[in-house]
């Protein structure tokens, strides 16, 4: 921007106008580039895992997935073609955000294992059973139905444990910080599960069980994967070297 000679009184000053005496002019650029800055502060494990994760928040996103779950479940015992549609309830609420959830959950090292693989099974397993129930099922063989239904017995069997583990753990703790520290959430007096054990939809275990379980699941859940994904495959004719005149092993004399 050029400056007009007007002297003093011109609306254009420069850096040397405007500082004094003593100081060296400063620009906009070495200004910004002189600026102290702090140097990134080390976090501990606490803070990279972040704040505390409330049980109960985590309940009720077992209890959600729980319910999205049976209803697939259901629908494919029932021969239905809308399966699809609890699958999309299933990624569209706070049912697939329960393993970000469980993965800060505080456990073992044997029960934690089972626990992420559980999670990433499941959430592989929906991806799967998305796929395969879109739209109205059309083209479905009734082996691949089978092979779904078993899919989904073995991954709502194993949001039962998680629901319990958690729900046990969560009632500990409220009888272990009493009435004067009471913890987030509701009372465990107002969590009814008599209400999901009546019809079959909870499971009570014993301490060291939940992995147990989790373990078996995860294989059965691992095995049936593998079999979907191969039995949804495209078939291709097999490979043959000889020709179409070639006559067959059985049809060669001696």
């Amino acid at each position: 921007v050029g400056r007009s000679n007007s002297g003093p009184s011109s609306a254009w000053a420069s850096d040397r106008e405007l500082a004094s005496p003593g100081n060296q002019p400063i620009s906009r650029v070495s200004s910004y580039s002189d600026c102290r800055r702090d140097s990134p502060k080390e976090l501990s494990p606490a803070q990279k895992e972040g704040p505390p994760v409330s049980l109960f928040h985590i309940i009720q996103q077992l209890a959600a997935a729980e319910n999205a779950l049976w209803n697939i479940l259901d629908g494919l015992k029932t021969n239905t073609t809308h399966a699809s549609f609890f699958c999309r309830e299933y990624w569209g609420c706070s049912c697939s955000r329960a393993q970000l959830s469980l993965e800060r959950l505080g456990c073992n090292e044997r029960l934690k294992r089972q626990v992420q693989q559980a999670c990433v099974l499941e959430s592989l397993s929906l991806g799967v059973a998305s796929h395969l129930c879109s739209g109205v099922m059309q083209g479905i063989s009734v082996t691949i139905r089978s092979r779904l239904r078993n899919l989904l017995y073995y991954i709502h069997e194993n949001c039962l444990v998680l629901l319990d583990l958690v729900c046990q753990r969560w009632m500990v703790e409220h009888q272990n910080n009493g009435q004067d520290a009471p913890i987030s959430g509701h009372c465990p007096e107002n969590l009814n599960l008599d209400i999901l054990i009546r019809v079959k939809r909870y499971r009570r275990l014993r301490r060291g069980e939940h992995v147990i379980a989790l373990r078996q699941h995860n294989e059965m859940i691992a095995n049936v994967v593998r079999q979907l994904c191969r039995g949804a495959a495209p078939k291709r004719p097999p490979l043959s070297s000889r020709g179409p005149g070639s006559p067959s092993p059985g049809d060669r004399s001696p």
